[in-house]
């Protein structure tokens, strides 16, 4: 486990020791839980994000134009 250094001023420490103190639990649990969440939300926003983008670009794919072009050469000629 790695080991993390937090600065943070004095009253803003004693307030969220007193809210982990209510939820039987320490400061360093809720930050850990705090953390690993926001590693979990983040990596399922991104999954999500990536999947919205490709059912969006599967949903606007089209054909384009009427007949499906080989090569370079054939596109050119007229």
């Amino acid at each position: 486990m790695a080991t993390l250094t937090l600065e943070v001023d004095p009253e803003t420490a004693n307030r969220a020791r007193r809210v982990a103190e209510q939820q039987h639990t320490t400061l360093d649990a809720l930050v850990e839980g705090y953390l690993e969440e926001l590693a979990r939300t983040d990596g399922l926003s991104r999954m999500d994000a990536v999947e919205s983008l490709m059912r969006t670009l599967r949903a606007a794919s089209r054909p384009m134009g009427g007949k499906p072009w080989k090569d370079r050469d054939e596109l050119h000629e007229r």
